[in-house]
């Protein structure tokens, strides 16, 4: 375990890209070495807020260490990342629709139905695309 520490610690102190800071930080998750995920993911998220999987890798650390009031925190971070990103299925099944591919607009409004539920709008295009494509089936 000393060499994999020597070589994580090179490459962390190194500028690696956020990819490479997820995949030895995981790695180092998997050793059990939860206290340095901590450090370094909280360091890795100064230059990428936004990186869910590095909020998620602290989540995990936070719980591993017993600190679980650091890890709903974080929990709501993700969600709020996550919220924001809903109306994209939205936006998909409107280009699904254009390009007549049914299925994948009401598998996409399912999705976004599933955090919006009151939005007539995509609820009367899901009624469509289910006229046009009778197999989709609304899971809300």
């Amino acid at each position: 375990m000393e060499k994999s520490s020597d070589l994580f610690g090179l490459i962390l102190n190194s500028g690696p890209s956020q990819d490479t800071i997820f995949l030895i930080l995981t790695k180092m998750e998997e050793e059990g070495r939860h206290n340095e995920v901590m450090q370094e993911c909280l360091k890795a998220l100064k230059n990428y807020p936004d990186d869910i999987r590095l909020r998620n890798l602290l989540v995990t650390s936070y719980l591993q260490t017993g600190f679980a009031g650091l890890a709903e925190m974080e929990f709501n971070k993700i969600a709020s990342g996550i919220d924001k990103l809903i109306p994209t299925y939205k936006f998909m099944a409107d280009l699904y629709v254009r390009q007549q591919r049914f299925k994948e607009a009401g598998e996409a409004l399912n999705r976004y139905i599933a955090h919006y539920p009151d939005d007539l709008e995509a609820l009367a295009q899901l009624g469509l695309t289910r006229s046009i494509m009778p197999t989709v089936i609304l899971i809300a």
